[in-house]
C-alpha cells in the first residue's frame, strides 16, 4: 500500500514522537510511505535517516492558506496514496477534507483531550469528525471525551490503541551513562527528573513550587525546551532553588536522562497518554503524575505510581517526601510500573494494530 503521514509539525512532541515510530515500522511491512508536514522539526532527521521522503507543505502567506492546501491536494494526488494518516488537529482537519475531495480513506489520530482544545478546534472536529474512516486515540481517556463532546451520537468509528514504545531501549544498559557531575548535580542528590516541552499545559510551574518545599539535597532536572524556560528560570529564582534547579534545553538523546532520575515526575494540566511517562516507566522509575481524577490510563495509585488530583504544591511535595524516604518503596513502585510498560505498551503491538487498520481499510475499498 501507499500510505500518506501529514502532520503539522514535526518537532519534538509525542505526536511527532510517535510518527517516528511508526512510520519505519510500517515501511518495514512493506509499504511505500511518505510524510507530508507544515512546520519543520528536528523530527524530519530522523525520518530521512530511515529512508522515508518528507516534503514540506507551505502556502504562499501561511502554511494554512488556500495554496498550501491545493499543494497538499496535488502532492496526495501525485502519490496515488491508498491511505492517509493524519496528526494533530490542523493536519487532522485538511488532510480529513482532502481525502474526502479525491476519495482516499482517512484514518485520525487523536494525541491530546478535547477538552483542552478550545472552541474553535472542537467546531472543526465536529465538522470534520465525519469524513474520517477511522479515529484512533492514543487513550480510553481521550476516546471518552471526543466521543462525548465530538462525535456524540453519530456512527463514526473510534477505537483506542494506546501510545507505546520501544521497551527494548530502556531495558538495556546505556553504553555510555551520563553523568550527574557534569551537569552539576551531587551524586548523592536526589534528583525529581520530567522530560517534555516546557510549555503552560505542562505545569511545571508547579514542580518548582513543590521542589523549594524539599531539603537542599533535592534537585530539579527539566529535560526539554520551550517557550517557558525564562519563566521558569525566573520563578527558581525567585523560590530561592535556581542552582537545584537544571533546564537542559532540546536533547536528542531525553531517553538516556531517565537514569539519572530518582523520580519521574508529570505535573501536566491535560495528557493523552504521554511517551515521557511510558519511557520513565520501562526505565523503572517511580512515576508521579497530576490527573484530573483517581483514574489513570496506565497508573494505579500506589501500585504502579502516584497520582495527585490537586494543584498543591504542599500535597505534591508531601508525595516526593514520600519516595525521598523510602528507597524501598521507590523501588517497589519503579519495577511494577516497569512490568505495566513492557507488558501492555511496546511498539510492536501497536504497529500490528494499526498495519491490520490498514490491511482493513485497504480490502473493504
Amino acid at each position: 500500500m501507499r500510505i500518506a503521514y501529514v502532520i503539522a509539525s514535526l518537532k519534538i512532541g509525542g505526536a511527532e514522537v510517535a510518527l517516528a515510530q511508526l512510520a519505519p515500522k510500517i515501511k518495514e511491512k512493506g509499504h511505500d510511505v511518505f510524510v507530508a508536514f507544515f512546520h519543520d522539526g528536528p523530527i524530519r532527521a530522523r525520518l530521512e535517516a530511515a529512508g522515508i521522503r518528507c516534503t514540506q507543505i507551505q502556502g504562499l502567506i501561511t502554511h494554512y492558506d488556500p495554496y498550501g492546501w491545493w499543494r497538499l491536494y496535488r502532492w496526495l494526488q501525485i502519490h496515488n496514496v491508498d491511505i492517509v494518516h493524519t496528526s494533530l488537529w490542523s493536519a487532522n482537519i485538511i488532510g480529513r477534507l482532502i481525502g474526502y475531495w479525491i476519495h482516499v480513506p482517512v484514518i485520525s489520530d487523536l494525541h491530546g483531550n478535547c477538552t483542552a482544545e478550545g472552541r474553535i478546534r472542537n467546531w472543526g472536529d465536529r465538522l470534520t469528525a465525519g469524513f474520517t474512516s477511522v479515529t484512533i486515540a492514543v487513550s480510553n481517556s481521550v476516546a471518552q471525551a471526543y466521543q462525548y463532546h465530538i462525535i456524540k451520537d453519530r456512527p463514526i468509528k473510534l477505537v483506542t490503541i494506546p501510545n507505546a514504545i520501544d521497551t527494548k531501549r530502556f531495558l538495556l544498559p546505556q553504553e555510555i551513562p551520563l553523568s550527574r557531575i557534569a551537569l552539576n548535580i551531587p551524586e548523592n542528590a536526589f534528583v525529581v527528573g520530567a522530560v517534555g516541552r516546557l510549555e503552560p499545559i505542562k505545569g511545571y510551574d508547579l514542580l518548582i513550587k513543590a521542589c523549594a518545599l524539599l531539603p537542599p539535597s533535592t534537585y530539579l532536572l527539566l529535560v526539554g525546551d520551550g517557550s517557558c524556560r525564562h519563566n521558569l528560570e525566573q520563578l527558581a529564582q525567585d523560590m530561592g532553588i535556581a542552582d537545584r534547579v537544571v533546564i537542559t534545553g532540546l536533547r536528542s538523546d531525553a531517553h538516556r536522562f531517565y537514569q539519572l532520575f530518582d523520580c519521574f515526575a508529570i505535573t501536566s494540566h491535560s495528557e493523552g497518554l504521554s511517551l515521557a511517562l511510558l519511557e520513565a516507566m520501562a526505565s523503572g522509575c517511580p512515576i508521579i503524575t497530576t490527573n484530573q481524577t483517581a483514574t489513570h490510563d496506565v497508573i494505579e495509585n500506589d501500585l504502579t505510581g502516584l497520582i495527585i488530583t490537586n494543584r498543591s504544591p504542599e500535597d505534591y511535595a508531601a508525595l516526593l517526601t514520600s519516595l525521598m524516604q523510602s528507597p524501598t518503596y521507590r523501588s517497589r513502585l519503579g519495577k511494577a510500573g516497569q512490568e505495566v510498560a513492557c507488558r501492555k505498551h511496546d511498539v510492536t503491538n501497536a504497529i500490528n494494530m494499526v498495519n491490520a487498520l490498514y490491511n482493513e481499510l485497504k480490502n473493504s475499498a
